[in-house]
């Protein structure tokens, strides 16, 4: 089956005949051709529903479709300032107990810091060649132009390894995802200091920083952020409860949605820099949620809540 392309102006039309309202149509064509139509379906799903077959929309204009885009835009900027803080962290507290555990290059070889009892040898050799491959990688792009990566360079010159970096610097050349596989097999010796210093279980530390790495993933990429729900669920403090929303006959299911993650950011940033300021961030939330409901759908208990987590 063939699919023609339409016309902006088009595109406009087919919007508005499945229910969605314009306060200036001409406008719109001309967002439309810098904000893709794709884009405009993904952040207006919230207010569709299927009639026979066809999306159609109710209570839902155009222009609002678009402010919760740029929203969504604005808050996946802060999003990603905050984890880039809480991937440094992550990357200084790992290299500084393989460092003080394993020696300066112990970390390359797994049975050094790895949990060899408790994981398959396939899985902890897996994981080390990911992190192996990455740190070449970064070694071989230096190497083609020195003058950039001058530290890396020296080191490699320097140290008793002409091919990989010590350990202080190695950590630092991988990716927020090689920090969690790493997170994940490491031994107890190792993981257990990080935790205390994240103040969480190494149960949570391993499950928060998974779904971080999914946030920044998604947040990096351009996806829509406001409306993500979570398939796998992670250890949540009984403190936070009184900042979600939580449903069910029972009262026992806890939200699948993006307050999760912004309260996970929000405690291990109160760790790392109590003086943090998450004003951006709090005050996109509050115009995304204009009422209890909208607190619900984004997983918060009530609007309130919500000023009173970034108190």
């Amino acid at each position: 089956m063939a699919f023609e392309s339409i016309s902006f102006r088009d595109q406009v039309t087919l919007l508005n005949g499945r229910g969605m309202t314009f306060n200036n149509p001409e406008r719109a064509e001309d967002t439309l051709k810098h904000v893709s139509y794709y884009k405009i379906k993904e952040f207006a799903w919230p207010y569709a529903k299927e009639d026979n077959g066809e999306i159609k929309y109710s209570d839902i204009t155009f222009e609002d479709v678009i402010t919760r885009y740029y929203r969504d835009k604005n808050i996946r900027l802060h999003i990603l300032h905050a984890l880039e803080d809480i991937e440094v962290a992550l990357q200084t507290q790992i290299a500084y107990y393989l460092g003080q555990n394993t020696g300066e290059y112990g970390y390359l070889r797994a049975n050094n810091w790895a949990d060899i009892q408790s994981f398959s040898r396939s899985k902890v050799n897996k994981t080390q060649e990911k992190i192996i491959e990455r740190i070449g990688y970064q070694v071989r792009i230096a190497r083609e132009n020195p003058q950039s990566h001058h530290e890396l360079i020296s080191k490699l010159e320097s140290g008793s390894n002409p091919n990989y970096p010590p350990v202080w610097l190695g950590v630092n050349l991988l990716m927020f995802g090689n920090l969690v596989y790493m997170l994940e097999i490491m031994s107890r010796r190792n993981k257990e200091p990080i935790a205390a210093y994240f103040s969480c279980s190494m149960e949570e530390l391993y499950a928060w920083m998974q779904m971080l790495n999914l946030v920044r993933n998604i947040c990096a990429h351009n996806s829509n952020f406001i409306d993500l729900h979570f398939i796998s669920s992670v250890p949540i403090k009984k403190e936070w409860k009184e900042y979600l929303y939580i449903h069910g006959k029972e009262q026992n299911i806890i939200t699948d949605r993006i307050a999760v993650p912004i309260i996970i950011i929000k405690y291990l940033m109160d760790q790392i820099n109590p003086s943090y300021r998450f004003n951006s961030i709090r005050n996109i939330l509050n115009k995304l949620i204009e009422n209890d409901q909208e607190a619900n759908y984004y997983g918060f208990k009530s609007k309130q809540s919500v000023l009173d987590l970034f108190k």
